[in-house]
């Protein structure tokens, strides 16, 4: 996905247990709900994938990536967040 800004590490997360200071997770910045619905489908194939977070909404590998509603404290409407085992 060229061009789109990409994060990670961070040494603090937002929520508690959040998988960014441990090195598990990506933030990559985009609004564009096509992009966002390419890379969560290319996230899914990949080994390790634990869940994603994107504009209210997420989804866990454990639940079969059953779509819920997401209420932390960021609502991820500027970035989808990906998190790996």
């Amino acid at each position: 996905f060229p061009g789109l800004e990409m994060g990670g590490y961070r040494a603090t997360g937002s929520v508690p247990n959040s998988d960014h200071p441990k090195g598990l997770a990506i933030d990559i910045m985009t609004t564009d709900n096509n992009t966002t619905q390419r890379i969560i489908a290319l996230f899914r194939t990949q080994p390790g994938a634990k869940y994603w977070i994107w504009n209210r909404k997420a989804a866990y590998q454990s639940s079969l990536w059953a779509v819920r509603n997401y209420t932390g404290p960021s609502p991820h409407t500027d970035h989808v967040h990906l998190s790996y085992f």
